[in-house]
């Protein structure tokens, strides 16, 4: 890359830290604070000088990239953004968590989506620039900034329906000490800033409605090209509704509405001695609105607009990341003892990534290259129904397809398609039990060396189910 385009995306860089920054856009919260931004600047700095300085002296696998000083910031502010070799829970996980933290840091002094959002880029890029002696990495500012503010808003309104501060004594700190598992960062600055111990007549937090259920599983997998061997694996997921989808307000902010899913799967691995032993896989999947309206027509509501989705599907047979906008509808419709939901979205990958052996093609020579997925853009479409009875129990029907040309990687193309059919039976008013059956085929054409390469993937599973609603 040239010194102009250079010299270009770091002028852009820039250009949105000021803009968003010095933008007074309006604060929605209802907790009046003072010097917000002077708050969440100080939150977001500290926040990447302890990550560096952990990563330097406690953790060994930082300790030489983490060496920053003079010299190497004035390298990587001549260097333009490249693409990393990281593992895949690095770059589509704890990347996004990180962004979530500096989304929170703002956040949870007063400041607005919007304006959080801003420092989710003045975070990101600071630690790319001045966090770490390795080239600023593209793909970071991707899963960062995006990955950070949709997970960093999910964790915001989540610690918001747990802070409450009428309350006193015992149950007030069974709330703090709550709200800093699921919002540390938060929590972090309601102490630094003297609010865990603020009384209020009124909540003076935002709460809107929470379905939340949470489900054990046992799933088989019936058949795979990669592990045929596994066996039946335990599962813990929860899955999380946030908003009134039938509330009659006619405008929806950003995240006035999303759908969450956070699993935790065990598969089986083998040690050096063939001996078998679970290891945890953490996986999520969301979509939320950003902007949209609402038309409730008797027993009928409809919800269009715009949203934003992120998937992190990580397991020992395949890994699937994107991050993405989508235009999308939802109808729901009532009627005596049977409620249906149709839900369908068609929208663009601003980045994602799949496993694939091709990559193994371009890999460097380096110790450190651990990369063993390719990245790239695209289009996903995501289509759901699911129809409930009290009587009867529920189906629930799910269709996701992800289209992608590798940007990282062998010049090539990946389609990954993930079908999920299931259906619970009510054993009381708040426990389930059911089955449900999961297809995931990944198709990857590349060219290479004038030779064209094709491989396939494919994963079947049947989980049982007892879930438990909250």
């Amino acid at each position: 890359m040239n010194t102009k385009v250079k010299v270009s995306f770091q002028l852009i860089i820039l250009f949105f830290l000021f803009h968003f920054h010095l933008s007074a856009q309006k604060v929605d919260s209802i907790i009046p604070y003072n010097s917000p931004h002077l708050k969440a600047t100080l939150t977001t700095t500290i926040t990447n000088i302890s990550l560096n300085r952990v990563n330097r002296y406690v953790l060994p696998s930082g300790r030489e990239w983490a060496d920053v000083n003079w010299a190497s910031w004035k390298k990587n502010l001549k260097q333009a953004p490249q693409w990393d070799w990281d593992l895949f829970t690095t770059n589509w996980f704890a990347h996004p968590y990180a962004g979530s933290m500096y989304y929170s840091s703002a956040r949870s002094v007063g400041l607005s989506y919007w304006q959080s959002a801003a420092y989710t880029v003045g975070g990101t890029a600071m630690w790319e620039y001045f966090g770490e002696v390795l080239p600023p990495s593209l793909n970071d500012f991707f899963t960062n900034i995006l990955g950070g503010f949709h997970l960093g808003e999910v964790i915001h309104r989540l610690s918001e329906n747990i802070l409450d501060d009428r309350t006193n004594g015992k149950k007030r700190r069974q709330k703090e000490i709550l709200n800093f598992l699921v919002n540390p960062i938060g929590e972090a600055n309601r102490l630094m800033f003297g609010l865990t111990n603020d009384h209020h007549l009124h909540r003076n937090h935002i709460h809107r409605n929470l379905e939340m259920k949470i489900s054990l599983m046992g799933l088989q997998i019936l058949n795979t090209n990669v592990t045929p061997d596994q066996r039946l694996l335990p599962i813990i997921e929860l899955d999380i509704i946030y908003g009134n989808l039938e509330d009659k307000e006619i405008t929806i902010s950003p995240f006035d509405i999303f759908w969450f899913e956070g699993w935790i799967r065990f598969d089986k691995h083998n040690d050096k001695n063939e001996n078998a032993f679970p290891l945890p896989y953490w996986n999520m999947r969301s979509t939320a609105i950003l902007h949209g309206k609402r038309k409730v027509i008797e027993k009928r509501t409809i919800i269009y607009g715009l949203f934003q989705d992120y998937d992190y599907i990580k397991t020992h047979n395949y890994e699937l990341g994107s991050l993405g906008f989508s235009g999308g509808w939802l109808l729901t419709k009532a009627t005596n003892d049977i409620f249906s939901n149709l839900k369908m979205n068609l929208g663009v990958i601003a980045l994602g990534a799949t496993d694939s052996e091709a990559i193994d093609l371009i890999k460097p020579r380096d110790p450190d290259a651990f990369r063993d997925y390719t990245m790239g853009s695209g289009y996903f479409i995501k289509m759901h129904f699911d129809i409930s009875s009290k009587k009867y129990g529920s189906v629930k029907l799910n269709y996701d397809h992800w289209m992608m040309w590798t940007l990282s990687g062998p010049k090539g193309k990946e389609r990954v398609h993930f079908t999920d059919i299931q259906y619970s039976f009510p054993i009381s008013q708040r426990i389930e039990l059911g089955m449900a059956h999961n297809l995931y085929v990944r198709k990857g054409l590349y060219s290479f060396a004038e030779e064209n390469i094709a491989e396939k993937n494919k994963s079947s599973e049947l989980k049982f189910i007892l879930s438990y609603s909250l």
